[in-house]
């Protein structure tokens, strides 16, 4: 299994793995796709607000302020990025089974 920290935030940090055999991405909290059907209209809308509604889940918005350091993201991004994955496994909501790939490239739009 591959791995990378994803780095930039002073207060957050993540480990992204890349499960080579089954071509995984795997996160837990850099990446949300909830379910919006499990959950009441509050927090339905905090979600959706936050970017990490499914099916076009992403970065939440929230962390995206913490990240100061927009150069090592990037790097951290590219490294996730050039990982021949076909689907996402996330601890926060929906899989991705489907344009895996450019779904997270989407996610990761926001650090151009």
């Amino acid at each position: 299994i591959d791995q990378v920290v994803f780095r930039g935030s002073r207060i957050m940090l993540e480990v992204v793995f890349f499960h080579r055999r089954s071509k995984t991405l795997i996160v837990t909290d850099i990446v949300q796709n909830h379910e919006p059907s499990a959950d009441g209209w509050f927090w339905r809308t905090v979600k959706r607000l936050n970017a990490i509604s499914a099916p076009n889940g992403g970065f939440p918005r929230d962390w995206r302020l913490s990240v100061r350091d927009r150069a090592t993201a990037r790097r951290c991004r590219d490294v996730i990025l050039g990982w021949p994955f076909e689907q996402v496994s996330l601890t926060h909501g929906r899989c991705i089974r489907e344009n895996a790939h450019a779904h997270i490239e989407d996610a990761f739009a926001w650090l151009e």
